[in-house]
């Protein structure tokens, strides 16, 4: 499981710089701890969804693509 998590993380991070930030942002406060799974990927969904708009046919249809 944590391979998949571990891989979404850096797919998204990779691929989105809002998404790389939140990611670090978050990281940072939540240490020593390491952040929830559940809290992170809710602000990564947030960050996506916030830039999805601005993103063309094939950035879009990337991120999608991982869903899948």
């Amino acid at each position: 499981m944590d391979n998949y998590i571990n891989d979404y993380l850096s797919f998204f991070t990779q691929n989105s710089e809002p998404v790389k930030n939140i990611v670090e942002k978050h990281v940072e406060y939540w240490i020593p701890e390491p952040v929830p799974t559940i809290i992170l990927f809710s602000r990564i969904g947030k960050v996506l969804a916030d830039q999805l708009h601005s993103l063309n046919k094939t950035e879009r249809s990337l991120f999608l693509s991982i869903l899948n």
